[in-house]
């Protein structure tokens, strides 16, 4: 949805300053739906026990941790739009921000999904439809990140481009291989 083709559709329709509010309001609903009417499934394909269960709760803390610092590295982080919507109203323009790296943007391009999947898939419970939605909520963000990348080398140009030969997508493994090394 916040690809460019589907937002230049959506301006059609609404102002452009509320794509941000319309984009959170309508995934919001939308993950909310999934959650209300998800059917769990009794059948259980591995449960991790004492003391591995706590070790993967830790990480899922870590994860957690790890969302808010991402949400710390960017100085403009408005989820709602309301920024946008407020200058709007005020009749200012919205400051574009230049592309600065830091915190975990500098170990992987997309950190915000790579400690999702990380809280998704540690989960000490492998149920069959956790399973499923652990499968089709990882290709949603593959796919959807892939996607966005084009967007953004088309924003930014030969920055992001030097930036994705540098840091990895999703997974830190360079980050990895360093503390190892």
């Amino acid at each position: 949805m916040i690809r460019k083709s589907v937002r230049n559709r959506i301006d059609q329709y609404l102002p452009k300053e509320s794509f941000y509010s319309f984009h959170s309001i309508t995934s919001g609903s939308l993950l909310g739906a999934t959650v209300i009417f998800w059917q769990p499934t009794d059948f259980i394909i591995f449960s991790v026990s004492f003391p591995y269960r706590y070790l993967l709760f830790l990480f899922t803390a870590i994860a957690i941790v790890g969302l808010l610092w991402a949400i710390v590295s960017l100085s403009n982080f408005d989820p709602f739009g309301r920024k946008q919507i407020s200058d709007y109203l005020q009749n200012r323009k919205t400051e574009t921000q230049d592309f600065v790296l830091r915190g975990p943007y500098k170990i992987t391009r997309h950190p915000f999904y790579f400690f999702i999947l990380a809280m998704i898939w540690l989960y000490p419970v492998m149920s069959v439809d956790r399973l499923l939605f652990a499968l089709i909520w990882s290709c949603w963000v593959v796919l959807g990140t892939k996607l966005e990348e084009k967007d953004l080398v088309e924003e930014i140009g030969e920055k992001y481009v030097k930036y994705q030969s540098t840091v990895p997508m999703l997974i830190p493994y360079k980050f990895i291989n360093n503390i190892k090394g």
